[in-house]
């Protein structure tokens, strides 16, 4: 396709982001293997915070999208660079010298992984390159901005999953039943999580959509709908995901996301010239239900079998308490909606005992430097 000169530098800058990005992943990891999650957090929180104030900026002054390319690779690069600044003074200085022998390891080991994220993230990018092909670049620009306000909360799983990756690979196969300890109360903590995320965010949408963007973006409501109940699958099937390398099984994680990039695709070509945007988000959801499923079965055959109905009953019940009061007040104002509807629902938690002291304390454990033996 004959695009203008302004969406290939777009395009190149975001190349960029996505460089910059890759080294801050890289010092991320290193403060993981330190089980310094409060540096991994630092970072990840200032990058996001970067982009939101940037990107706040942009459309207060109603600039274009070029800008918001540019804030994303500034914003890459300064996070990034702390990043390097904190590892170096923290761990250790990097050293420059050839070792073949450490290279090929590191290659050998790192493959699976590398292969697994080239397709989990053309599984999740596929959709508006399609989008772009088979419809229309406006049809880009409302799926995008319901995509944006999505993606802007896969930090909680994505660095909660982080936090649990090291007690994980540590725990197996020496100690299965702090392992199996963990596995269970995390599960229970993302989908608590994801429950209220997924309800309010479908009551809410328009409100939410039109208080970000306006009522020209109305036509994203439905979009956005989708992708948050897509985002709650996430919330869970990203623990899954970094629970299959720890035990060892990254080569059947790398099957199953190739297999999930392939569906997502085959997905993507039949709903996308029906439903336009609502399609390739509903191909994005049943892309995670993949992931989910596939995962979940596997982990049960091998370590342990979660009771889904036992773990997901009083949460559903408390978020659809909550689900009502939304529908009742959603003519209220947004933030008291969000602020309140919090408090009602772990206040529900709380009495329906779904929320333990346990969990309480995996959370205080997870988030103070990770000081237990975990037996």
């Amino acid at each position: 396709m004959d695009y203008s000169s302004d969406v290939k530098l777009i395009v190149y800058l975001f190349g960029g982001y996505i460089i910059f990005q890759s080294y801050g992943v890289f010092f991320h990891a290193i403060a993981a293997a330190f089980e310094r999650m409060e540096i991994e957090a630092l970072l990840t929180s200032l990058l996001r915070l970067l982009i939101l104030v940037g990107v706040s900026l942009i459309l207060s002054f109603r600039l274009g999208v070029l800008e918001v390319a540019k804030v994303h690779v500034v914003s890459a690069l300064i996070s990034a660079s702390i990043g390097f600044l904190l590892i170096t003074k923290l761990f250790a200085k990097p050293e420059y010298e050839v070792n073949w022998q450490l290279w090929y390891k590191l290659v050998k080991e790192g493959f699976p992984f590398a292969v697994s994220s080239i397709f989990l993230i053309i599984s999740t990018q596929i959709d508006v390159v399609m989008l772009s092909m088979m419809v229309n670049d406006a049809a880009v620009g409302t799926y995008s901005a319901a995509l944006r306000l999505v993606s802007g909360l896969l930090f909680i799983p994505s660095s909660f999953a982080k936090a649990l990756y090291p007690i994980f690979s540590r725990l197996w196969p020496s100690s299965i039943e702090s392992f199996v300890k963990y596995y269970h109360k995390s599960f229970q903590i993302l989908l608590m999580t994801a429950i209220p995320v997924a309800i309010g965010g479908m009551l809410l949408s328009k409100k939410i959509i039109t208080v970000v963007y306006g009522n020209e973006y109305l036509a994203a409501i439905t979009i956005f709908q989708i992708l948050v109940w897509s985002l709650a699958i996430q919330f869970v099937s990203t623990l899954l995901g970094i629970i299959m390398p720890a035990i060892n099984r990254q080569a059947t994680s790398t099957k199953i996301f190739f297999w999930g990039m392939l569906l997502n695709i085959i997905m993507n070509f039949f709903l996308i010239p029906r439903f336009y945007g609502a399609g390739a988000a509903l191909a994005t959801l049943l892309t995670n239900c993949f992931y989910f499923t596939t995962f979940f079965i596997i982990i049960s055959k091998e370590i342990f079998s979660l009771n889904l109905l036992k773990v997901c009953v009083r949460p559903l019940i408390s978020g659809l308490l909550l689900g009502i009061v939304i529908f009742l007040f959603k003519d209220l104002n947004l933030f008291f909606l969000v602020c309140t509807g919090a408090a009602l629902y772990g206040f529900l938690l709380v009495c329906s005992k779904a929320l333990k002291v346990d969990d309480w304390r995996l959370l205080k454990e997870l988030f103070s430097g990770f000081n237990f033996s975990g037996n």
